[in-house]
């Protein structure tokens, strides 16, 4: 009896060693062959990214004739020009004409001295232009960026240059502008001084 009692437990300590490595065994198996049981087959990432087609050409072989837009490739924007800021001038500032006096006269020989005075100075795009009235026509005689006399302006201007083939003495008016170099019109000056005659003769 003793015999078979101990061989009895020796088979309970069989299975109670093996039990568990059978349930183990057991989960694996059916976490391994559950997807073949249901019919089903893992896909992996890869291949999905690889097989898969953009949505604008499923939509293109669904539909026919229609075509996929293409943007147009567009010129990058070129940089304008900020133009330079005009200086404000304030409106007591005055061309003050010096000389010639008012009804001076001249022969055709003589070189007739212009001078003013403008008590700003000049920007880089500023001009101070003389001009001489003929008959109602101006005629430019010349354009100054800076001063030359002292703080004042001083432009000289053959006599004969100015009566041209006039062979009669010649009355003519004179006045200065403050223009901009970039917009030299004399319709559109940012100052204008006073006018003086002045007489020429041939």
């Amino acid at each position: 009896m003793n015999e078979m009692n101990g061989a009895q437990q020796g088979k309970k300590q069989i299975l109670y060693i093996l039990a568990p490595l059978i349930f183990v065994a057991a989960c694996l198996g059916v976490i391994n062959f559950a997807p073949l049981l249901l019919g089903e087959t893992a896909v992996s990432p890869s291949a999905v990214s690889e097989n898969a087609e953009p949505t604008a050409n499923v939509i293109d072989s669904a539909v026919p004739g229609l075509e996929t837009a293409v943007p147009p490739t567009q010129a990058p924007p070129t940089a304008t020009p900020t133009p330079l800021p005009t200086p404000t001038i304030p409106p007591e500032a005055e061309i003050t004409l010096l000389g010639p006096p008012t009804d001076s006269h001249f022969r055709a020989v003589d070189t007739i001295s212009f001078y003013w005075h403008w008590p700003l100075p000049l920007s880089d795009d500023q001009q101070l232009a003389v001009y001489a009235r003929v008959n109602g026509q101006d005629m430019a005689l010349g354009t100054l960026s800076e001063a030359n006399l002292g703080r004042d302006y001083r432009l000289d201007q053959d006599a004969a240059a100015i009566l041209g083939e006039r062979e009669t003495a010649v009355s003519l008016e004179w006045f200065v502008q403050l223009q901009l170099q970039s917009n030299a019109n004399p319709q559109h000056p940012l100052r204008t001084s006073d006018v003086r005659t002045i007489q020429i003769t041939p």
